[in-house]
């Protein structure tokens, strides 16, 4: 299911483009894209061509599913490559280059950072719809996510106090990060930048919300301004669009990833 809504969010991308700075595309200088599996790995072939990483490193993914996921990627680059939307394959890239030397503590140190600024944890005091409109969509994640993990996360209604978290309570997320594998944060980390919520982000990994609710939970502010004052130009569909993919991508990533490292195998 949630590979389907991966391709159904990258059918998107003929909305209509507007001014950011991309890398330049390249050509499409390939016909054919397969997976081969060597040594218990699966890598990527273009025209029967292992494909490497940017540092010149054989991509090998440890997940059958994930390399076939990967391929697609591939497979639908036409005329052009356009890396930017290639999430699957920059979250490979970044496993197998590690190019800023990550390790678990730094990104689990990253990743703590936004529980105190978490998204649906910094409210607004006015107007009184809004108020509502938070207390009502995201009172229910922030109760469940308290309850699944046994701590007590509350809000702040304050733009220069962060929401309140008890050491106790910290160390308890903490402690679940750590536990996972490099590559599994790699993933976490960035779908927690995409929404700028590891609340919604973890609700998401054990399938309490969706993507949709994500998304539309981690945007609840800017919704409610668009529709009371409207967009401003086409770049927030864009921007909601890829925000999808970017998540859609990352759990794709981390579930695949988390499968393979249950059974000892990366």
């Amino acid at each position: 299911m949630l590979f389907r809504m991966f391709l159904k969010m990258r059918s998107t991308r003929n909305v209509k483009s507007f001014s950011r700075s991309y890398p330049v595309a390249r050509r499409r200088f390939y016909k054919d894209v397969d997976i081969e599996e060597v040594n218990n790995r699966w890598c990527i072939t273009l025209d029967k061509r292992q494909l490497k990483t940017p540092l010149g490193k054989r991509l090998e993914i440890p997940s059958e599913p994930l390399a076939l996921a990967v391929a697609r990627e591939w497979e639908e680059q036409y005329e052009s490559i356009k890396p930017t939307y290639m999430h699957l394959t920059a979250l490979c890239n970044s496993a197998v280059d590690n190019p800023y030397n990550k390790t678990i503590d730094s990104i689990v140190k990253h990743i703590m950072e936004f529980i105190s600024t978490d998204t649906i944890m910094c409210r607004s005091t006015q107007p009184d719809e809004l108020v509502a409109i938070e207390t009502e969509r995201w009172n229910p994640i922030v109760d469940w996510f308290n309850s699944f993990y046994g701590v007590d996360i509350q809000p702040t209604y304050s733009i220069s106090e962060p929401s309140i978290v008890r050491d106790n309570d910290r160390l308890i997320i903490e402690n679940y990060l750590l536990r996972k594998s490099l590559s599994e944060l790699i993933g976490v980390e960035y779908g927690i930048e995409t929404i700028k919520s590891l609340i919604l982000y973890l609700s998401c990994i054990h399938r309490h919300i969706d993507v949709n609710s994500a998304v539309s939970l981690s945007r609840l502010e800017s919704t409610f301004q668009e529709e009371h004052w409207g967009t401003l130009d086409d770049a927030h569909t864009i921007d909601i669009v890829e925000c999808h993919t970017r998540l859609a991508s990352s759990l794709i990533f981390v579930t695949y990833i988390t499968e393979v490292a249950s059974i000892g195998n990366y």
